[in-house]
């Protein structure tokens, strides 16, 4: 329910994260688990996302048309 009634946003996962803590928890942990958990998300999308050589030509480009 709470992954469904939740819309996706910029900090949608970070939200999701806090709403999840507290139904499981005991009230104060959100703050420890999301802290190490944006620790992983970072290294993660450091990982997943990257600029491919020609990023900057290619929007260059497409911003012209």
């Amino acid at each position: 329910n709470v992954i469904m009634t939740n819309k996706i946003g910029i900090n949608w996962i970070e939200h999701l994260i806090l709403k999840i803590s507290k139904l499981i928890l005991p009230n104060g942990y959100e703050s420890v688990i999301l802290r190490e958990m944006n620790k992983k998300i970072n290294q993660i999308g450091i990982q997943l996302f990257f600029l491919f050589e020609d990023t900057i030509e290619t929007l260059e480009k497409l911003s012209c048309s």
